[in-house]
């Protein structure tokens, strides 16, 4: 078989090839397959001329494989002219010869056409083979009308319906795509249920997929309200884990350090983090030697831990050698500047946040308020929460920007909603002097900061929205901040 040249995904009007096989076919003959598999070694190894030339003569013989790999490299350019309607010439032939790849090659291709009459004839086709196998047909007719190449627009309806009864067949991408859909990641944020992630993501990890064991693991040690379960979710990542799945140790670690708060434990988790290569892990590792957490203290053991970690690639080993090169009486700016953009570069956030934090202040780097909102702004799209407050207070103040109260309230609001204290007081003093002067909420926000630790300032902000406020509007601020607090894990 040449099964490592026939998996496309139609993902969103974009036809892309891998090197995976589609669809499992029927065991073919000991000698068929030796032929086979030298066409498919050949062809992976780029030795264009002789794979096509063997597939040819295949190919006159009525091999539909041979048939199927020649259509593959009509419509690819790989060692011939790169020709769509030859392609679906050899797809034709070997879809008459049996193969149900070269079938499912055709539709993707018609899906691919701005013809509507060839898009919905692949529909129909989709629709008859998914009687017969309703894992990849459903998978594939789901992401088609999710695209919107199956329907007027994109029908999200009916592209779960599809995902549903593909993964009711056990097709594990399907489950995946719902996963994703409901965690709002497919430009599903308004039909996002967390509940229905979980469930789709479990019955693909109860198949033995090791990603989402992984993200379901993850979901219930962290998630919130009813889908909170850490227990269960400790025992999924520990699965996952098993399944070489080298980021489940740092979870493990991040919840034994955290949670637990049990360092010899989380320090188990990141060794067996680091021995399976997890740089995270490592750093980690590293820290715990340098704090003597768990272990002796043995700072040139932590050190070397950290630098090669660093060499590696890890964005935490460089940022945590930036902090310690900063640390020191005499720092070398240019090297702690250098892990700092490893680190950043490596989408690190925390020192997405500090580069910034150094433009702004025109410490280490020459002060540069435009460069601050653009590492702000990098470090926010992870959520992180310093840095969405740095960036709420640039735009409030219409420094290295224009000024939109707007935006900084809502980069406010992201960090307070992660229990951040000195954003939550900005959003309350943002409501308090805002046209509409909610009052009440802002009374609510302000003694959430004093309960968080900003207690002098919030106390002055307190004293002086009291002095406004009705004693109605008083009552209502207290009602609303009775619902501000945070539901215990």
């Amino acid at each position: 078989m040449i099964r490592e040249i026939k998996r496309s995904f139609f993902i969103f009007g974009v036809l892309s090839v891998s090197l995976t096989g589609l669809v499992q076919a029927a065991p073919a003959k000991k000698e068929k397959k030796e032929k086979q598999q030298t066409i498919q070694e050949l062809f992976a190894a780029e030795k264009y001329d002789e794979a096509l030339k063997k597939a040819r003569a295949l190919a006159k013989k009525g091999d539909a494989e041979a048939l199927y790999l020649l259509g593959f490299s009509s419509e690819t350019g790989r060692g011939t002219e790169r020709s769509i309607k030859t392609a679906m010439d050899f797809y034709q032939q070997a879809k008459t010869k049996g193969s149900s790849d070269a079938a499912y090659r055709i539709c993707f291709l018609q899906l691919a056409s701005q013809d509507q009459k060839e898009r919905d004839q692949a529909i129909t086709s989709l629709k008859e083979m998914a009687k017969k196998d309703p894992a990849v047909a459903g998978r594939i007719l789901g992401e088609a009308y999710l695209s919107g190449k199956a329907s007027e627009k994109p029908d999200p309806e009916q592209a779960l319906e599809w995902w549903e009864k593909a993964g009711k067949a056990n097709d594990i991408p399907s489950l995946i795509f719902l996963a994703d859909f409901y965690e709002g990641k497919l430009g599903s944020e308004k039909m996002a249920d967390l509940s229905r992630a979980v469930s789709a993501l479990k019955r693909a990890a109860e198949l033995g997929h090791g990603t989402a064991m992984l993200r379901l693991g993850t979901q219930l040690l962290h998630g919130a309200g009813e889908i909170r379960d850490a227990a269960l979710g400790e025992q999924w990542l520990e699965k996952a884990a098993a399944t070489k799945q080298p980021d489940a140790h740092w979870f493990l670690g991040i919840y034994a350090e955290n949670g637990k708060k049990d360092d010899k434990a989380a320090l188990k988790h990141y060794e067996n983090g680091q021995a399976a290569g997890q740089l995270a892990c490592a750093a980690q590792v590293g820290i715990f030697y340098l704090q003597g957490r768990a272990v002796e203290k043995d700072e040139k053991k932590g050190i070397e831990i950290l630098k090669k970690a660093a060499e590696e690639g890890g964005p935490l080993a460089h940022y945590q050698l930036a902090l310690l090169e900063l640390r020191k009486e005499k720092p070398d700016d240019r090297v702690a500047h250098q892990h700092l953009v490893q680190a950043a570069s490596g989408n690190l956030a925390a020192a997405q946040n500090e580069i910034g934090v150094f433009y702004l202040s025109g410490k280490f780097l020459e002060r540069d308020p435009v460069a601050a909102v653009a590492w702000f702004s990098r470090a926010v799209q992870q959520r992180h929460a310093q840095a969405a407050n740095n960036l709420a207070k640039l735009y409030e103040r219409g420094i290295g920007t224009e000024k939109n109260l707007t935006l900084a309230a809502n980069l406010y609001t992201m960090a307070a909603e992660q229990g951040h204290p000195e954003a939550t007081l900005s959003l309350a003093i943002l409501h308090a002097n805002d046209a509409s002067s909610d009052l009440p909420r802002a009374w609510a926000l302000a003694k959430y900061a004093e309960q968080l630790g900003e207690k002098k300032e919030s106390a002055n902000v307190l004293k002086q929205l009291e002095a406004k406020m009705t004693p109605e509007q008083l009552a209502k601020g207290k009602a609303e901040f009775a619902k501000t607090q945070p539901s215990k894990p």
